[in-house]
């Protein structure tokens, strides 16, 4: 696991935004703070082997109104993930854990709650899972009984338990690995609203957290222009809409400056739209609300420690 999440964000970051950013540039500080943090995250290409627990939390609020009817749908998840990878940059490696999903979904005052239990294993290039709904809380979709084997990470069922987080750089032997996660956050940190360095206590031990924010402003006009929108384009109203810090980064450093945690945030908020101006599959005057966030905490413990190899189970 190469702190996956990150890497996706930066990437996307990266396409979004050219070498020469809008921004007026860091401090000296902030530079000093970022560099801190690529120097911690060449370590984190030597950590072999750890102990991962994760925390992800999402939520979205949609409203649609017409001629005096309102719809309203939300849902939100919550994701925990306790896994043990092994021989990360080895011949062999594997991961041992569990995820446990929370989703609670609503729509026009009708309420569905059930909850995901999974054990997984990843062996010899392979993914196994056992997973079964909480007892009293049967899920929409059928899951498979036993342990089975997974090829695909989105499949239907089992999206909420986000496996991607700890397997997906390791199933994805396709994957290119020439993307420079280092020069990408350089590029991409050129755009934050600032770099700041805070304290906290991590599982009882003190921890340098230095947090790299994203102000929407930064981005707007490179999204607009990227996208091929200007002011008279119905589009834009969506970019006029959202102000001040959609997203964060950080990351926890440890007395060693080595990366032992990250958080990620994001949200937006989009009010009133009238959805008829972006397609003609809806009446005139419908209109859409929408609130989003996002969230992720990962800790990183016993790195490069030893582990006893994971076997593959027996499937049905």
């Amino acid at each position: 696991m190469r702190l996956r999440l990150l890497m996706i964000l930066v990437t996307v970051m990266l396409a979004l935004l050219p070498a020469a950013s809008a921004q007026d540039g860091l401090t000296e500080e902030e530079q000093a703070l970022l560099d801190r943090v690529l120097a911690a995250l060449q370590k984190v290409e030597t950590y072999n082997s750890f102990q991962s627990s994760i925390e992800m939390t999402e939520s979205q609020n949609l409203s649609i109104s017409l001629l005096g009817q309102n719809q309203v749908q939300s849902s939100s998840t919550v994701t925990q993930i306790e896994a043990t990878v092994i021989d990360v940059n080895g011949d062999n490696p594997n991961v041992n854990g569990t995820a446990v999903a929370t989703v609670n979904e609503a729509q026009d005052q009708v309420t569905t709650s059930y909850v995901i239990e999974a054990e997984f294993r990843f062996v010899d290039g392979v993914l196994y899972v056992n997973a079964a709904y909480g007892e009293g809380a049967a899920g929409p979709l059928p899951l498979p009984e036993g342990w089975v084997t997974v090829d695909d990470l989105g499949m239907a069922g089992l999206e909420s338990l986000a496996l991607d987080e700890v397997v997906g750089d390791l199933m994805d032997e396709a994957e290119e690995e020439d993307n420079n996660l280092l020069e990408t956050i350089q590029e991409i940190a050129e755009a934050a609203t600032s770099v700041a360095l805070t304290q906290e206590d991590l599982d009882g031990t003190p921890v340098d957290v230095v947090t790299i924010t994203f102000d929407w402003a930064g981005i707007r006009d490179v999204l607009a222009e990227d996208a091929g929108l200007d002011e008279s384009n119905p589009f834009f109203a969506i970019f006029e809409q959202v102000q001040g810090d959609i997203a964060s980064i950080s990351l926890m450093l440890n007395e060693n400056d080595e990366v032992v945690g990250y958080r990620f945030d994001f949200g937006v908020v989009l009010a009133d739209l009238d959805l008829s101006q972006f397609t003609d599959e809806v009446p005139a005057g419908t209109m859409i609300s929408i609130d989003f966030s996002q969230g992720q905490l990962s800790t990183l413990s016993d790195i490069n420690g030893t582990f006893e190899p994971v076997t593959a189970p027996e499937t049905n």
